[in-house]
């Protein structure tokens, strides 16, 4: 379960560098969406005016639900975010084509901000990275419960061998009650034996699970504090 854990927090960790790169570069390659949609609002009148405005509104729901989708705590939570994404975004292509019926010569800038919204859909894309991100933090979560109910099995089995060198040490000493040199002996050869034994048991046990776990916990503690220490803006005009 611990080689299990390793290899999952590995893929976990590649799957964060990239979400976060593809996150930092839609952010930055759709900063001017609603500031272009605005400008094209105030420059038209009649249908073309509030189809633009609409798109300006899609345009904020998509980036609340982009934040929602990326603090997903749950696969489950991220498909349903996924789905509501895919459907704006439908939505969003019908008004665009019809916003381009009215102004052909002036929404060039808007065809781009589409042709970033479906590279992000795409496999490799940034909500499918997303969505796999959410998947390997639960599947580390679920190898998380596997070690401890796997450490909790040998710390029991732990108690176990230690009552057994208990009822051992006990027989030595009756045997050793003649004190005959040969008892003696025998009785601490028993008792150096069944702690080493008990020694070697647990010793195993910390240094599989301790070290990789604490690792493990670190890393994803420092990612954590970086995403929760973010401010997220929305700007809304009424």
């Amino acid at each position: 379960a611990v080689n299990k854990q390793l290899s999952t927090h590995q893929q976990w960790l590649i799957a964060n560098k990239s979400v976060e790169k593809l996150r930092r570069d839609f952010k930055q390659q759709w900063s001017g969406y609603n500031e272009d949609l605005e400008r094209i609002a105030e420059s038209v009148d009649g249908d073309a005016h509030w189809i633009a405005v609409d798109l300006q509104a899609d345009g904020v729901v998509l980036e609340r639900q982009l934040d929602e989708a990326f603090y997903a705590k749950t696969p489950e939570q991220t498909t349903r975010q996924m789905q509501q994404l895919k459907k704006l975004y439908a939505s969003m292509i019908e008004k665009r084509d019809e916003l381009e019926f009215y102004i052909e010569d002036d929404i060039e800038n808007v065809v781009n901000y589409f042709v970033l919204l479906n590279r992000s859909l795409n496999p490799q894309g940034l909500f499918s990275e997303i969505d796999r991100l959410v998947r390997l933090t639960k599947q580390q979560q679920d190898n998380f419960k596997q070690i401890n109910t796997q450490t909790t099995e040998a710390l029991s089995q732990l108690a176990l061998a230690s009552d057994s060198v208990s009822l051992i040490i006990a027989e030595a000493k009756t045997q050793a009650s003649d004190n005959s040199q040969s008892a003696i002996s025998t009785m601490i050869a028993v008792v150096l034996a069944s702690l080493s034994i008990s020694l070697l048991v647990a010793w195993s046990v910390t240094s599989s699970i301790k070290g990789p776990l604490k690792r493990t916990v670190q890393q994803m503690k420092q990612r954590v504090e970086v995403y929760f220490s973010e401010q997220i803006t929305v700007e809304r005009k009424d």
